[in-house]
């Protein structure tokens, strides 16, 4: 089992934790977010641990948020194998499946299924092709992704 610490999405916790941002800088968080997980999943997908379900998930997710500025940076980030946090944090797969005794593959399986269970349990997450976009006040929070084991704690002396 992995262990405890920060996300790979921008979920509701996390936004609940900077109440004092702007809705643009809100906006951007999650549109941030979604764009790193997005690439996040297509370095699983190149490393030959998921099939392409996941990725279109993201991607008809990301299409139902606000619009925003470019993500570009965070996608990017994403596809290196690494994981950005509200906070800034960045974590690549690799130590974070370490340091959960674990594998990036069994990660990224894990994340997949997620999204898969988050967009089942969802309606409004699973619009079909053409489909209206949900409104505004009806955009389901991002779904929670497998937590990311926090670093080692040190102990004093």
């Amino acid at each position: 089992m992995i262990g405890r610490s920060f996300s790979l999405a921008l979920l509701a916790s996390s936004l609940l934790a900077v109440p004092a941002l702007a809705q643009t800088d809100t906006t951007m968080m999650l549109r941030n977010g979604a764009a790193n997980q997005l690439g996040v999943l297509e370095y699983c997908q190149n490393q030959g641990a998921i099939d392409g379900t996941a990725i279109s998930t993201q991607k008809q997710i990301m299409t139902m948020l606000p619009a925003g500025g470019p993500t570009d940076a965070a996608e990017a980030t994403g596809r290196s194998g690494a994981v950005t946090v509200p906070n800034g944090t960045v974590m690549s797969l690799s130590d974070a499946a370490t340091r959960g005794k674990t594998t990036v593959a069994a990660l990224c399986q894990q994340m997949a299924s997620m999204l898969k269970q988050a967009v089942a349990n969802n309606p409004a997450m699973s619009m079909s092709p053409g489909a209206a976009a949900p409104a505004p006040g009806a955009m389901p929070a991002m779904p929670a992704m497998p937590a990311m084991p926090a670093a080692p704690a040190t102990q004093n002396p």
